[in-house]
């Protein structure tokens, strides 16, 4: 055969393949275009109970918006890419669930991770831990059998007055409502009677949803806490690393130390400082003095009330040189002991805080760092908490006369 048959031959095979191919791909093509199992849906989906279809719409803005309709319990699937959307999931903006699913299925959204938040309907009683993305905000209305649980966000049309995670819509969009995050630093000064619950529940009943959380241990200095090698420090380097977001960070440093060692008060309170603008966004620090007390007055020749100025005047000092704000707890202190004798702030070893001084202090600091006025404080630590046992005669006329001191302390005046 010569060179141009030869040619010619090849040429008349290789067009009789082609047309072969493309008529097994045409039909294939058409076969799967038949099918609910396309590249872009719509898709049926497995089900434990019940039948639940999905299919995704244009969102306006160059992704889609994945719809899940119909009624049932959805399957688990064993990774994010068994759900059939896995291949468009990196376009899915937000997801729409029908009001009659009951259950979502693990990993089936998990690799959607432009959709920040979503809605579950109340017919919704589990989801899997890997059902969303991470950073996917779950979001019910207070009716949803999930509303108690933990990490979930619950609908609230107005700023909420307690603390939690909330959500409202606003111009059609989910917006979560900010939650401030508060965290106390010190030792047993702070942790008597729970201050930092105390700060809580007065910022709440003014009007802030505010988290409040502490890390104390007895005796403590600041210089330990900047310390991560220190039990302390670390877990304070855990807090501050893990997030970002804290608002307010109140520290408080050993009893007497900012006169006895008035350098090393301001060495640890100085590196305290700089970890905390290194890793939190928007963080606001606050230095809580203390105040003089019988025991250790004696040790260092003081009498209390000149004790306590001198620690006030060390705070003061360290706060001018780092820039921070002082809530003078032990002014107020001083002023009821010098006005009001009856009133026994401190505990029965004269040294750490009773119940009505735990709450002077609540007050003090609630009214330097968030301005609630606490003449007017709806919340006035009485009656005692359950199962607090305190010698204290705390009644609600002492409430008013430390809410009077607590303002007076922090504006220099009034009653």
């Amino acid at each position: 055969m010569s060179e141009k048959k030869a040619f010619h031959s090849f040429i008349g095979f290789a067009a009789i393949f082609l047309t072969v191919f493309l008529a097994v791909f045409a039909l294939c093509s058409c076969s799967r275009g038949s099918s609910t199992q396309t590249a872009i849906g719509p898709w049926n989906i497995p089900t434990r109970k019940g039948e639940l279809t999905a299919r995704l719409d244009d969102d306006g803005n160059y992704g889609y918006v994945l719809s899940v309709s119909g009624s049932g319990e959805m399957e688990d699937f064993a990774s994010a890419k068994d759900a059939p959307w896995y291949s468009v999931s990196g376009r899915i903006s937000s997801i729409a669930l029908s009001d009659e699913i009951k259950r979502i299925g693990n990993n089936a959204f998990s690799a959607c991770t432009h959709a920040n938040a979503v809605i579950l309907p109340d017919s919704v009683r589990e989801f899997g831990p890997q059902s969303f993305n991470g950073g996917c905000k779950v979001c019910v209305y207070k009716s949803s059998p999930l509303a108690s649980v933990e990490g979930i966000y619950v609908y609230s049309e107005d700023s909420p007055r307690e603390a939690g995670l909330f959500w409202h819509i606003d111009n059609n969009k989910v917006v979560i409502w900010d939650t401030m995050r508060v965290l106390f630093i010190g030792n047993s000064f702070t942790y008597t009677f729970d201050i930092d619950r105390l700060f809580g529940e007065i910022a709440r009943s003014a009007g802030f949803l505010a988290t409040v959380e502490r890390i104390t241990i007895g005796a403590h200095t600041l210089s330990q806490f900047a310390d991560p090698s220190d039990e302390g420090g670390a877990e304070i380097e855990k807090r501050l690393t893990e997030r970002s977001d804290y608002d307010i960070i109140i520290l408080q440093e050993q009893s007497v130390r900012p006169i006895t060692s008035y350098e090393q008060f301001l060495d640890g309170a100085g590196k305290l400082v700089k970890r905390i603008k290194d890793t939190q966004k928007n963080c606001k620090v606050y230095l809580y003095a203390t105040w003089g007390y019988p025991g250790q007055s004696q040790v260092i020749g003081q009498d209390i009330p000149t004790m306590e100025r001198n620690l006030r005047e060390a705070y003061a000092k360290a706060g001018s040189a780092l820039g921070l704000e002082v809530c003078n707890v032990g002014k107020a202190f001083t002023e009821v002991f010098t006005t009001h004798g009856e009133i026994n702030l401190l505990g029965p070893d004269n040294k750490h805080p009773s119940y009505a001084g735990s709450y002077l202090s609540a007050l003090v600091n609630a009214y330097t760092i968030l301005g609630i006025d606490p003449r007017s404080c709806p919340f006035d630590g009485y009656p005692l908490p359950s199962g607090v046992k305190d010698g204290t005669d705390f009644s609600p006329e002492t409430s008013m006369i430390l809410k009077n001191i607590a303002y007076s302390t922090v504006t220099g005046g009034g009653k």
